[in-house]
């Protein structure tokens, strides 16, 4: 029974999982779904409710081929886009776009069918992954869908809610009379994507923001959240397991400070506990979740990370995040 490692086998906390599952004699193959269709490759049944992973190369899997019933375990690091399709030479766009505009045609009609050819592959590609991704039998660390419920962090706010967590007053959507509303009601309030992907900012309040958010809204949703002033706390859950670390930072967002430092913490037991829980209702086996502990000691539930990075702040803090991982995915159960 394999490990399946999805991510780049040359980013170096795959490759550090991969040593680890090494020394413990656990075998293992690298999915790097950017090279899905050429280093590797899937064949599925569903009628028979079975696939296999073709591999090209020896240094991805021991084995030229796992049957997704043998791959016991998946660890979810990073899905990468597949390569764009490549442009067409220069001689070639140019004559199309000559005739095209002797037929009265757009004059950049190749390229838009470029760009159609590739959003298309695109979906054709993640459709056929989606067979592999959506196998049950297979203990994902974590699921597609506990990687899509951290793109609209707006839901996992909720249910963390809905168990007790505090959550800061926020404000999600594209509604400028509520947005302005929000800003003004609250003292300092931070900007945030609704997806992710960028760091946090503070709002730069003015008398009339009204005319700003009326463009900004136009262009896309946002999240405005209220600040809540103290320190940065992540938590990493693994299983019943919670290790957590302060972050101390003069940023806003600590992702943009190089300088930041990483002590090791204990958490109130009760939040441990309300740590566990939101990991599970998140459909997560592990996941890093972001507090933000307020000067009265109250703590904010921010973000449950699905795939996060640990690998600094391991080597940072000695703590031992790596054995509990493998031992996640090594253990067949699904609790």
């Amino acid at each position: 029974m394999h490990v399946a490692l999805l991510g780049s086998e040359q980013d170096p906390q795959i490759q550090h999982i991969a040593k680890a599952l090494h020394q413990n004699n656990t075998p293992f193959y690298f999915a790097n779904t950017q090279h899905f269709g050429s280093t590797w490759k899937i064949s599925y049944d569903p009628d028979f409710d079975d696939g296999l992973i073709h591999f090209n190369s020896p240094s991805l899997c021991d084995q030229p081929r796992v049957t997704f019933s043998n791959t016991q375990a998946a660890y979810w690091h990073e899905y990468l886009p597949g390569i764009p399709l490549k442009a067409p030479r220069d001689n070639a766009k140019n004559d199309a776009s000559a005739d095209a505009q002797t037929q009265g045609d757009r004059p950049h009609d190749g390229e838009s069918t470029l760009l159609e050819n590739a959003g298309w592959v695109e979906q054709e590609r993640a459709s056929t992954l989606l067979c592999w991704f959506s196998y049950s039998d297979i203990k994902w660390v974590n699921s597609i869908d506990a990687v899509r419920s951290h793109q609209c962090k707006p839901y996992q706010s909720r249910i963390a809610g809905k168990l007790g967590a505090h959550i800061p007053y926020t404000f999600v959507g594209n509604a400028p009379e509520v947005a302005s509303q929000f800003c003004n009601n609250m003292r300092d309030v931070i900007y945030k994507p609704v997806r992710g992907g960028r760091t946090a900012q503070f709002v730069n309040k003015q008398p009339n923001m009204r005319p700003l958010l009326n463009a900004l809204l136009g262009e896309r949703p946002v999240t405005f959240q209220k600040y809540i002033a103290g320190v940065n706390v992540r938590s990493y859950v693994l299983g019943n397991d919670v290790l957590s670390v302060q972050i101390d930072s003069s940023e806003l967002d600590y992702r943009n400070d190089d300088n930041a430092s990483v002590s090791v913490t204990l958490v109130p037991r009760d939040v441990q506990q309300l740590a566990v829980k939101i990991c599970k209702a998140l459909g997560m086996h592990w996941c890093a979740i972001d507090w933000r502990k307020s000067a009265k000691g109250k703590y904010f539930f921010l973000e449950a990370n699905p795939s996060p990075y640990f690998l600094k702040i391991e080597n940072d803090t000695g703590l031992d995040i790596t054995s509990r991982l493998i031992e996640l995915l090594s253990d067949t159960t699904f609790s």
